[in-house]
């Protein structure tokens, strides 16, 4: 009889299974994304995971990804997406694409059931030119972030480092303001902040992950050229100047890190639901 609790390599397993069904979906609505981050590392240095990674990273474009969260909120699908345009206390400023074949307990919080198995889905949006003014829109974001996180149930703090909660729980006036605002106003706030230079003609793009600093900006060109590559027995798309963008952020991301830096971390433990 199979044990509820999944193994690192049953983990593994579903959420390329989620990929696979994910890149179907995007190819036969027309969705553009491509494989980002650690994801894009292993695609390109190994075709597959990095051998002691077991997280999915993709980037979309902004008007793709609000496509996305559209479509997958309708219908009997074998996924759905969390995201903070959804209610409740999900905050982050990308989505999840989760399987509804699992959950996952997150350390020391007892009520997330709805977090499946899932792929992080990070939106590129754009930013402006100007390098000042595009780190004043970082910090902006980055400071409504922080607030949104004050806004949360206490108990949500439970899964943060020992540090960090400290330090929030001591920064009582800060909470005390975050809370009469409200989580759902500085979802709102941030989203705006967000989307600000949308409409420009900047030909500047950034993913909402780690938003202080310029390692992550993609251009528009760059964005916009994909191709198809082996990621272990499946296919997925990456952008076809994935060299530039990874050295932006990585340096020499062909390089093998230490030893001793070749670690999962995870602050989750993952099962498999009954009806699975």
């Amino acid at each position: 009889m199979r044990s509820n609790r999944m193994t690192p390599e049953e983990y593994k397993g579903i959420i390329k299974e989620l990929l696979g069904e994910f890149h179907t979906f995007c190819v036969e609505n027309g969705l553009r994304y491509f494989a980002a981050f650690g994801t894009l590392i292993g695609a390109v240095r190994h075709n597959g995971f990095i051998p002691w990674d077991d997280d999915i990273d993709v980037c979309m474009p902004r008007d793709d990804y609000e496509k996305l969260l559209s479509m997958t909120g309708k219908g009997d699908l074998p996924f759905y997406t969390l995201s903070a345009e959804g209610p409740g206390y999900y905050y982050n400023s990308f989505a999840r694409f989760c399987s509804r074949k699992g959950y996952l307990r997150l350390n020391g919080v007892i009520d997330m059931d709805d977090l499946g198995p899932f792929i992080d889905i990070f939106p590129l949006d754009a930013v402006p030119e100007d390098r000042e003014e595009r780190l004043r829109h970082y910090r902006e974001v980055e400071e409504l972030g922080i607030m949104l996180r004050y806004s949360l149930p206490a108990r949500y703090y439970r899964s943060l480092p020992m540090k960090k909660r400290i330090k929030m729980s001591a920064n009582l006036p800060r909470r005390w303001k975050a809370l009469r605002v409200g989580t759902e106003t500085l979802k709102a706030r941030r989203e705006e902040q967000l989307l600000r230079y949308r409409d420009t003609d900047t030909e500047l793009l950034s993913s909402t992950f780690d938003l202080l600093s310029d390692a992550l900006l993609v251009r528009k060109e760059e964005a916009a050229h994909i191709e198809l590559h082996p990621f272990e027995d499946i296919e997925v798309y990456i952008p076809s100047a994935y060299d530039p963008i990874l050295r932006r952020y990585y340096g020499d991301y062909m390089e093998l890190p230490p030893e001793e830096e070749r670690v999962s971390r995870h602050h989750f433990t993952p099962y498999w639901r009954e009806e699975a």
